[in-house]
């Protein structure tokens, strides 16, 4: 049974957290509550730039440092935004994993280093979602990367987009009910070349 998710019903924005010492390094974050390194804070500051003529009403962020920080940065000039913080949006957890180079990863048994199964990341991400009844539309998440490949997932997105970049402005959309993701940029080259 699909969890009824009032959020899904409009077109929304998404934007993952700036750079991380972590991510800059190639390790894995997932729970460990990190800040924005200085490349992170002006990627941000530039997510806000692409933003400022984006109409948003709610931001719904993760608790994380790293996503707090985005977040505050694009939210700066805005206050009539209602923000909403949901726990169940952090990252996924990777155990033993977390602070480890991305590249060891495979050679690991992830039960056995307390890795958060996907489906109950993805159970968790979508439910906390959903708790969500009444919001201000439109809305902009800011979150993570596993955050952005439940949702793509969960919508069926036609596109693909790997790997999903540091604060960069994501537009989630539907064509004849089918869901669809670009950003802001493609929008504005599509709206020239009309």
């Amino acid at each position: 049974m699909k969890l009824r998710i009032p959020l899904f019903s409009n077109e929304f924005y998404f934007i993952r957290h700036g750079e991380t010492e972590y991510n800059a390094n190639g390790f894995v974050t997932g729970e460990l509550d990190v800040p924005l390194n200085a490349l992170g804070e002006s990627q941000a500051s530039l997510a806000a730039l692409a933003m400022t003529n984006i109409d948003i009403r709610s931001c719904i962020i993760s608790p994380m440092k790293r996503a707090v920080q985005t977040a505050e940065k694009i939210l700066e000039n805005r206050e009539d935004v209602r923000v909403i913080t949901l726990d169940d949006l952090e990252e996924r957890h990777w155990g033993k994993l977390a602070g480890k180079d991305k590249s060891t990863i495979d050679s690991y048994i992830l039960d056995d280093m307390g890795v958060e199964r996907w489906t109950t990341f993805t159970e968790r991400v979508l439910r906390a979602l959903a708790s969500i009844q009444q919001m201000n539309i439109p809305v902009l998440i800011v979150a993570h990367s596993g955050t952005f490949r439940v949702i793509s997932q969960y919508l069926q997105t036609t596109t693909i987009i790997r790997p999903i970049q540091n604060a960069y402005p994501y537009r989630f959309y539907q064509v004849s009910g089918i869901w669809r993701i670009d950003t802001p940029a493609m929008k504005i080259r599509k709206d020239r070349a009309s």
